[in-house]
Protein backbone atom coordinates (compact mmCIF):
# COMPACT_ATOMS: atom_id res chain seq x y z
CA UNK A 1 0.00 0.00 0.00
CA UNK A 2 2.59 2.35 0.64
CA UNK A 3 4.05 1.70 -2.33
CA UNK A 4 0.83 2.45 -4.70
CA UNK A 5 0.84 5.76 -2.74
CA UNK A 6 4.33 7.34 -3.58
CA UNK A 7 3.50 6.57 -6.96
CA UNK A 8 -0.12 8.27 -6.93
CA UNK A 9 1.70 10.90 -4.95
CA UNK A 10 4.92 10.91 -7.25
CA UNK A 11 7.31 11.12 -4.98
CA UNK A 12 9.86 8.57 -3.40
CA UNK A 13 9.14 9.12 0.02
CA UNK A 14 7.42 5.50 1.77
CA UNK A 15 6.18 6.22 4.52
CA UNK A 16 2.56 7.90 4.65
CA UNK A 17 -0.02 8.71 7.74
CA UNK A 18 -3.83 7.39 8.07
CA UNK A 19 -5.00 10.72 6.27
CA UNK A 20 -2.49 10.09 3.03
CA UNK A 21 -0.02 12.87 4.04
CA UNK A 22 3.63 11.87 3.41
CA UNK A 23 6.42 12.34 6.28
CA UNK A 24 8.97 14.75 5.19
CA UNK A 25 11.48 13.83 8.01
CA UNK A 26 12.53 11.43 10.57
CA UNK A 27 11.23 13.47 13.17
CA UNK A 28 7.98 13.12 12.19
CA UNK A 29 7.65 9.75 11.79
CA UNK A 30 9.75 9.18 15.75
CA UNK A 31 6.82 9.83 17.17
CA UNK A 32 5.35 7.11 15.54
CA UNK A 33 8.05 4.62 15.73
CA UNK A 34 8.45 5.09 19.49
CA UNK A 35 4.46 4.06 19.64
CA UNK A 36 4.99 1.09 17.46
CA UNK A 37 7.98 -0.32 19.31
CA UNK A 38 6.52 0.41 22.93
CA UNK A 39 3.12 -1.76 21.27
CA UNK A 40 5.30 -4.50 20.02
CA UNK A 41 7.26 -4.73 23.06
CA UNK A 42 10.28 -4.39 21.61
CA UNK A 43 13.60 -2.84 23.00
CA UNK A 44 14.04 0.90 22.20
CA UNK A 45 16.58 1.17 19.49
CA UNK A 46 17.18 4.77 18.00
CA UNK A 47 15.33 4.92 14.93
CA UNK A 48 18.68 5.25 13.27
CA UNK A 49 19.97 2.19 14.25
CA UNK A 50 17.34 0.48 12.01
CA UNK A 51 19.50 1.75 8.96
CA UNK A 52 22.66 -0.23 10.01
CA UNK A 53 20.86 -3.22 11.25
CA UNK A 54 18.97 -2.97 7.52
CA UNK A 55 22.60 -2.77 5.87
CA UNK A 56 24.05 -5.93 8.51
CA UNK A 57 21.59 -7.96 7.42
CA UNK A 58 22.16 -7.15 3.44
CA UNK A 59 25.51 -7.67 4.20
CA UNK A 60 25.26 -11.19 5.92
CA UNK A 61 22.94 -12.16 3.16
CA UNK A 62 25.50 -11.85 0.37
CA UNK A 63 23.90 -9.28 -1.22
CA UNK A 64 26.53 -7.31 -3.34
CA UNK A 65 28.51 -4.87 -1.93
CA UNK A 66 28.13 -1.85 -4.83
CA UNK A 67 24.11 -2.99 -4.19
CA UNK A 68 24.76 -2.27 -0.40
CA UNK A 69 26.51 1.12 -0.66
CA UNK A 70 23.70 2.35 -3.48
CA UNK A 71 21.20 1.15 -1.51
CA UNK A 72 22.75 3.03 1.47
CA UNK A 73 23.04 6.54 -0.65
CA UNK A 74 27.19 6.44 -0.16
CA UNK A 75 29.31 8.14 -1.89
CA UNK A 76 31.63 4.91 -2.43
CA UNK A 77 32.06 1.37 -1.97
CA UNK A 78 34.73 2.54 0.03
CA UNK A 79 32.34 4.29 2.65
CA UNK A 80 30.59 1.47 3.10
CA UNK A 81 33.14 -0.94 3.45
CA UNK A 82 34.82 1.67 6.26
CA UNK A 83 31.18 1.66 8.51
CA UNK A 84 30.43 -2.31 7.87
CA UNK A 85 33.82 -4.51 7.08
CA UNK A 86 33.02 -5.86 10.41
CA UNK A 87 30.10 -7.14 9.44
CA UNK A 88 31.79 -9.45 6.43
CA UNK A 89 32.11 -12.69 6.48
CA UNK A 90 35.85 -13.96 7.69
CA UNK A 91 36.73 -15.64 4.50
CA UNK A 92 40.28 -16.31 5.64
CA UNK A 93 38.64 -18.96 8.60
CA UNK A 94 37.33 -21.13 5.77
CA UNK A 95 40.62 -22.13 4.06
CA UNK A 96 41.92 -25.34 4.94
CA UNK A 97 45.38 -25.42 6.12
CA UNK A 98 45.77 -28.50 6.22
CA UNK A 99 47.04 -28.55 2.64
CA UNK A 100 50.32 -29.36 1.47
CA UNK A 101 51.33 -26.44 -0.93
CA UNK A 102 54.85 -27.98 -1.84
CA UNK A 103 53.06 -31.35 -3.45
Amino acid sequence: KQIQKAKEANTNILFFNKNGKYFYDADRLHFHYKKLIKKCNIEFRAMYNTRHTFATLMIKNNVPMHIVSQTMGHKTIQETLTTYAKFLPDENLKIDRNVDILQ
